[in-house]
């Protein structure tokens, strides 16, 4: 059997091993429809899931960005050369697509407009992160922080270099309803492909040269931030 996996690669499996995933999925399931009914209230992200437990204590909950309800404000005050990344470091996708950006793009945008800085926020981070950005000139870190909607009002705009994983892509979603454009790779923009266009909505390009490129001019051009 033919399959995908999570970064996009064609990979094979037996019969056997296709048959041992549908069991342990049905396993899954089953120790979900006999655990979650304990529970007080149950929230899930869409509909389909809600037949797991009795519809009394299943409620949904999507998953989706919030923001402040004056956002016009962010659109008013330009945001210079900041570039802006926002992620969990601890999960893989988004440790991983920092990383291939800051190896793949960050020297030549900052060769093409020194004075770039890098804000990257996180929930958290490790030893081996905090040593990796230290290697690098023109990074902030920022750890939790508090106001999330100042970061934004000060960059130009935002990244989403994420090569493989799952979700939502909340970081597109938010991005926009902050207003501030972004430079994403297509599999970050996956999911969005039909209601958001390149270069109408925001660049979207493979990470190296044109991703680079691409952040040097939405740096250069205010009007597209």
């Amino acid at each position: 059997y033919e399959y995908y996996d999570s970064r996009g690669r064609l990979e094979y499996i037996t019969e056997v091993e296709r048959e041992m995933c549908l069991l342990r999925a049905s396993e899954l399931r089953n120790s979900m429809k006999r655990d979650l009914p304990q529970a007080s209230m149950c929230w899930f992200t869409k509909e389909g899931d809600c037949d797991l437990v009795d519809g009394s204590i299943a409620k949904v909950l999507r998953n989706t960005a919030y923001v402040e309800d004056d956002v016009k404000s962010v659109r008013e005050e330009e945001g210079g050369g900041r570039i802006l990344f926002v992620g969990v470091l601890s999960w893989l996708p988004n440790r991983e697509g920092i990383k291939r950006f800051m190896e793949l793009c960050w020297n030549d945008i900052q060769n093409a407009e020194p004075n770039v800085i890098l804000d990257v926020v996180t929930a958290d981070i490790d030893e081996e992160m905090q040593s990796y950005f230290s290697r690098w000139s023109n990074i902030c870190v920022h750890v939790n922080v508090s106001d999330l909607a100042l970061i934004f009002r000060n960059c130009a705009f935002s990244i989403v270099p994420i090569e493989f994983g799952a979700g939502t892509h909340i970081k597109v979603i938010e991005s926009l309803l902050r207003q501030k454009t972004l430079v994403a790779t297509p599999f970050g923009l996956r999911g969005f492909e039909k209601v958001l266009l390149h270069e109408r909505d925001l660049l979207v390009a493979p990470l190296g040269a044109e991703f680079s490129s691409s952040c040097v001019r939405l740096i250069r051009d205010k009007a597209m931030q």
